[in-house]
């Protein structure tokens, strides 16, 4: 298996595209839209032998997601819906299934990679993508 080590430490966005018609996709309000399009935050990763903690530090509050890899996480999205979650490890990414019972037609896939000292995020629900770009702090 690949070493995930390098996901760990914190991680600030630097920049992202296609960010609006990625939350258009969830019908968000254009408000809040453009809040989360311009929203800086880090988000940190720790591990603890198998078991993993993301957290995620936004301007109103952190938020810590406990998960092992390959199983399933209850975790929610941007705008508060409850999902089911699953990271796997593939490939020396982590690749993240987002599963939302309420609404199936919007289940997200996540994909994170890192190079160096920088993290993206290529999400993708139904055939809309985004990109977020992070740098190690």
């Amino acid at each position: 298996m690949a070493d995930l080590t390098k996901f760990v430490g914190k991680w600030e966005v630097t920049g992202s595209e296609n960010m609006d018609e990625m939350l258009k996709v969830f019908d968000m309000e254009e408000e809040k839209r453009k809040m989360y399009s311009n929203m800086r935050f880090t988000m940190e990763y720790t591990v603890n032998g198998d078991d993993w903690a993301y957290t995620v530090h936004m301007p109103q509050g952190a938020k810590t997601f406990n998960f092992r890899l390959g199983e399933e996480f209850d975790s929610y999205t941007l705008d508060g819906r409850p999902i089911k979650s699953k990271i796997n490890a593939e490939g020396g990414k982590f690749v993240e299934y987002h599963t939302d019972a309420a609404d199936p037609s919007l289940n997200a896939v996540m994909v994170r990679e890192v190079d160096g000292d920088s993290l993206t995020v290529t999400a993708t629900v139904k055939t809309v993508s985004s990109i977020t770009r992070h740098k190690r702090v």
